[in-house]
């Protein structure tokens, strides 16, 4: 009689075990929502100096949390009409979600500063103007490098 009760007691504990876990609905649920883009806020100065040291800084969230592990902060820069002659730069990663560069200018001219970052499965490149020297930014560039750094050149890979 023991064993026929021991029996059921183990059944029992078994089923139980074996019931539906409520606590998961939650990650069931999040798993079917967009996840967050990442965003990088890419700042660099209007207006520079030959020879001047300037400073180029990124930002990267996701929702309203910094990323300070990002996989990859690159930092691509090149003169006006010669995007073919590029060079890519790594990021000094700083603190709370900050990615920096220091940058000397040697020739006057309008340059790009495209930053490329992969984080959280994804990668954004937002993309803005500097004018070293005597040169000076053509309107039209102002306003589609902001478009390129809010939609654009945005290349979110959800895939993760």
């Amino acid at each position: 009689m023991k064993k026929v009760v021991l029996g059921f007691a183990m059944s029992a504990l078994l089923l139980a075990a074996c019931g539906e876990d409520t606590s998961n609905g939650d990650k069931h649920e999040n798993m079917d929502m967009e996840p967050v883009a990442i965003a990088a806020d890419l700042s660099v100065p209007e207006k520079a100096e030959v020879g001047e040291a300037v400073t180029i800084d990124t930002h990267v969230t996701q929702g309203d949390a910094s990323i300070e592990d990002a996989d990859e902060v690159k930092y691509e820069i090149w003169m006006d009409g010669m995007k073919d002659s590029s060079e890519m730069l790594e990021a000094t990663v700083g603190e709370d979600g900050h990615y920096t560069l220091e940058k000397t200018f040697d020739q006057d001219g309008v340059y790009y500063v495209q930053v490329h970052v992969t984080a959280e499965g994804m990668h954004t490149m937002p993309k803005a103007p500097i004018a070293v020297g005597d040169a000076e930014v053509p309107t039209e560039d102002m306003d589609s490098s902001e478009m390129d750094h809010s939609e654009s050149d945005d290349h979110s890979d959800h895939s993760k």
